[in-house]
């Protein structure tokens, strides 16, 4: 049985207009909006590179990326532990506060706790979701099940497939209709796990680096289903950045989309809501 879970999650604000970062601190953003304070912070060294401040939340993964034109707040599996010997493609195994965790995340933005210039206001919403198959054919039946029978091609061997739709939704805040896309993307992906160690007895010679074993590189094949709701940038109320309100009614539109569309599918992962609130 297929067995989907989220890879990644991401919310964003994409700057309609120039902004700068000046005295912005990324560490002080991360905890605004996580709730708790960054375990590793690096400042970039040059404007045309983010600073990302990073550290763990409930087994996840929690980055903040702040750049000149954007400021992302990304969920991701917690760096895989264990043996070198087997290593794993980890996937998040608490949905439930997953989602809860990117709800807490919009309301941060949306209620003035993260603090950000105006220009930041597109909001945007990411969430990849995966099932680790033992190989293409197998991650091919997985997906073509979950792709809706208007789309639905058949699949055997046939590798790197992708299908991508944008089916645009209409949104109203502020008492401003907003025009949302809304992309959903199935694919078959391979992934790299890379894992290194360090030797705790004798080290052969001749080694550069006299600790450092030989990486363990596995790969794994994933289906996956993929989904990106922003604003449409072209239909928004012209010369105006949008409000708090308009960017939390984004983001909940674009999750609550997301989670009647893979209920839809029938990837039917637990913690997500159960009844479909935004159309």
């Amino acid at each position: 049985m297929t067995d989907w879970k989220p890879l990644s999650g991401r919310l964003g604000l994409v700057a309609s207009g120039p902004t700068t970062r000046g005295n912005l601190s990324v560490p002080a953003i991360y905890k605004a909006a996580f709730g708790v304070d960054a375990q590793n912070f690096q400042q970039a060294p040059n404007p045309l590179l983010p600073s990302i401040a990073q550290g763990s939340k409930a087994g996840m993964t929690a980055t903040c990326s702040l750049a000149a034109n954007r400021v992302d707040f990304n969920l991701s599996p917690a760096n895989p532990s264990g043996s070198i010997s087997g290593p794993t493609l980890q996937l998040i195994d608490n949905p439930t506060f997953f989602y809860s965790e990117l709800l807490h995340i919009a309301t941060s933005i949306c209620d003035g706790s993260v603090v950000l210039p105006n220009e930041f206001d597109r909001a945007t919403i990411f969430i990849q979701l995966a099932s680790i198959e033992l190989d293409v054919e197998t991650a091919n039946r997985a997906l073509v099940r979950v792709i809706p029978e208007q789309y639905r091609p058949k699949l055997q061997g046939e590798e790197a497939f992708a299908l991508q739709i944008n089916n645009p939704k209409t949104i109203e805040s502020g008492g401003e209709s907003l025009r949302l896309n809304f992309l959903t993307k199935w694919s078959v992906e391979q992934f790299q796990v890379i894992t290194f160690g360090m030797a705790t007895g004798g080290v052969p010679s001749g080694m550069v680096h006299p600790n450092m074993l030989q990486p363990q590189i596995q790969t794994f094949v994933g289906a996956c289903v993929t989904f990106d709701c922003n604003v449409l940038t072209s239909i928004a109320p012209k010369n105006a950045l949008l409000d708090r309100d308009q960017q939390h009614a984004t983001f909940l539109a674009g999750l609550n989309l997301i989670s009647g569309a893979q209920r839809d599918f029938g990837l039917d992962i637990k913690g997500f809501p159960s009844d479909k609130k935004a159309d």
